[in-house]
């Protein structure tokens, strides 16, 4: 448990009862104690697992599924405040039957432009987990409020938390979308970074392909922009490295002119701004989607090697057989 202290706010505590709500007879709860003493806390990744399932997030009723919290959603200093103890009923949904698990990962730009849900509206996705916290990268670690330095790899941990142990092996997708913050880092420090992350993925969800872009920018600073430029082929490199996919072509889907979909801080996009970048994603994940595996160029090539060596072998016992008859002639 940590204590983060900004602004004059009064340190204030509550106990948050989570109820695993598989049904009305499922007693399951974890207790965690809330302490924050700042504007907004956040809530934790819980540990539930319900096999097929995805945990969306919670509700204030164990009959409801409407949800008011995410698994990680921000928690208001003001709302702990009037409730010494709060009781949050998990809500859950079946893994997509035609994507699997599905988990979304990255930084600001998810809450201002909303990247996964116009990629999941696009999809038709029914089910995912999105794990997203500002001024994160593979390498750039910001302070969350818990009190810890998180970076993609982290949030990538917290997804791991949220799948369930019993259902890693149906997460077929995980997409990782950022860059803005690992401008400053040189190629090294990048590459060590997507590597971690990729080794990480790979060991938690065997069966997912990893596919990731770099979707930063700013309108109005060209230094900004020649710095992202750098970051992309940093990204590029290290996704193709360490076997995964790249998006490519989305490091450039936004221009200078694209003013009226961004917000007046010039580097984080707005809606609009993220459909364009989920229409980048979509056709990626597609032609992902349709590429043949390598391991079928393998069989096949395995399968011409049989069929040869088979036809050599009946032309050589063909040529025996002939070679007797004539001999006993």
């Amino acid at each position: 448990m940590m204590t983060v202290r900004i602004h004059a706010y009064e340190e204030i505590s509550t106990i948050i009862y989570f109820h695993r709500n598989i049904s009305l007879e499922d007693d399951v709860v974890i207790e965690e104690k809330y302490v924050i003493s700042e504007e907004i806390g956040r809530l934790r990744p819980v540990s539930f697992s319900y096999e097929g399932h995805v945990l969306l997030g919670y509700s204030d009723s164990p009959n409801s599924k409407e949800i008011i919290y995410k698994p990680m959603e921000f928690i208001s200093y003001w709302l702990i405040q009037s409730a010494p103890e709060i009781h949050l009923y998990a809500v859950w949904g079946e893994i997509d039957p035609n994507y699997g698990g599905v988990i979304f990962i990255g930084d600001s730009y998810v809450d201002t432009s909303n990247w996964p849900t116009h990629i999941a509206e696009g999809l038709g996705l029914t089910t995912y987990i999105e794990s997203d916290l500002g001024g994160t990268g593979f390498v750039n670690a910001l302070q969350d409020p818990w009190g810890t330095f998180t970076n993609f790899e982290t949030l990538l941990n917290h997804a791991i938390v949220i799948a369930g142990e019993e259902n890693r092996n149906q997460y077929q997708w995980i997409i990782v979308e950022g860059g803005y913050n690992d401008q400053y880092y040189e190629n090294e420090k990048v590459q060590d970074g997507i590597k971690k992350f990729i080794k990480r993925a790979k060991e938690a969800f065997p069966n997912a392909k990893i596919v990731v872009g770099m979707n930063g920018y700013h309108v109005y600073n060209a230094d900004v922009r020649t710095m992202l430029e750098k970051t992309s082929s940093f990204y590029k490199e290290g996704t193709f490295k360490n076997g995964a996919y790249y998006i490519d072509g989305i490091e450039h889907i936004f221009t200078e002119e694209d003013t009226a979909i961004f917000m007046e801080d010039g580097f984080h996009p707005t809606g609009e701004g993220g459909k364009r970048i989920a229409e980048a994603s979509i056709s990626a994940i597609h032609k992902i989607q349709n590429e043949i595996s390598p391991l079928f160029w393998v069989g096949l090539f395995l399968l011409i090697v049989l069929i040869v060596l088979f036809y050599f072998f009946l032309k050589q016992q063909l040529l025996m057989n002939t070679s007797k008859k004539m001999n006993k002639r």
